[in-house]
């Protein structure tokens, strides 16, 4: 069969490399420009009465991010990939106990890293990223803490060290959302270890294990592991390669309103590859994804719309 040349570009876009979402890897493109415009942190959202710390960072755009615990479980390491910092850089909490303070430092690859620091051990309830509320047009990072009985505290005598007094600031309001439930693994947890695994931060890359772990936290309701299962199917790595296979899973986080997947399956609906050839389709998914602010959806719309002659019928929502 013979492609629409307008589509051409999707073709190379989708064959470039494996993308992986959701942790310390992949779409790096989408976050060219995305600014975070402030972290905020609050005690106990929703006054639950568990001691939970909520930390929430306000960005432009949907952005690839990772976080784990330092080896003594009192720091908190967060990674951007290609953000443009806006918050004070450097800043000593009050009454937020138990973070004390938090720095931000770019990094080399495009990748800066937020290190929050604590004055006792701590432990990741849930990390994950909302969409804009109405009338807003701020993506957030939102990941839930806990202070972790298991790991003792310092003792009295052991040192911990101390922010440099630098700006004061008071918690403020922040969203109400309620994140998986506490007692089993999170999906974000899931998914993390699936990323270290197909990125080999502990060794060498284990796809299989990777693909068991997408699976896991995509049956628990992570859309970004559904998609980075999608993608080993797609290219084959750890999984036979399976491009039906491939199309259910962004099928699934498409369906979960995941723009990436949106794009992905569009572009295999375009090419009648491990789905049904659908134009329409295919193009009401490119609108989704642009809808959200993925450039890679943008272009193609763009693309198709200047091969069919007619004017774009949607204009870039990201402009309102």
């Amino acid at each position: 069969m013979f492609l629409n040349p307008a589509l051409t570009g999707l073709v190379r876009t989708i064959g470039l490399a494996v993308l992986l979402w959701g942790g310390a890897g992949g779409l790096a493109s989408l976050a060219a420009g995305v600014t975070v415009e402030a972290i905020r942190f609050g005690r106990d959202p929703g006054r639950t009465g568990t001691g939970k710390t909520r930390i929430v960072l306000d960005l432009s755009a949907v952005v690839p991010f990772s976080s784990h615990l330092t080896a003594d479980h009192r720091g908190l390491i967060v990674s951007l990939t290609g953000v443009d910092w806006h918050p004070p850089p450097t800043l000593a909490l009050r009454g937020v106990m138990p973070l004390v303070a938090y720095r931000f430092e770019p990094g080399s690859d495009n990748v800066g890293q937020v290190t929050i620091q604590a004055d006792q051990p701590l432990r990741i309830l849930s990390s994950w990223t909302l969409p804009p509320n109405a009338g807003t047009r701020s993506y957030r990072i939102i990941i839930d803490l806990m202070p972790d009985a298991a790991i003792p505290a310092p003792a009295a005598s052991e040192p911990v060290a101390a922010p440099e007094p630098t700006a004061v600031t008071a918690p403020q309001p922040i969203p109400q959302s309620a994140p998986q439930s506490a007692a089993q693994p999170a999906p974000q947890s899931v998914l993390d270890r699936g990323l270290r695994a197909a990125l080999g931060q502990d060794g060498p890359p284990d796809y299989s294990a990777a693909a068991e772990a997408f699976r896991s936290a995509a049956a628990a309701g992570s859309p970004e592991a559904a998609f980075n299962l999608g993608e080993l199917y797609r290219n084959g790595r750890g999984v036979p390669q399976d491009y039906r296979q491939a199309a259910q899973w962004f099928a699934k986080s498409a369906d979960a309103g995941f723009a990436p997947a949106q794009f992905y399956l569009a572009v295999l609906m375009f090419n009648g590859v491990g789905a049904v050839r659908d134009q329409r389709q295919a193009t009401a998914l490119l609108e989704k994804a642009a809808g959200q602010g993925l450039p890679q959806a943008r272009r193609a719309l763009d693309d198709l719309h200047r091969a069919e002659g007619t004017p774009d019928s949607q204009a870039d929502p990201m402009a309102r």
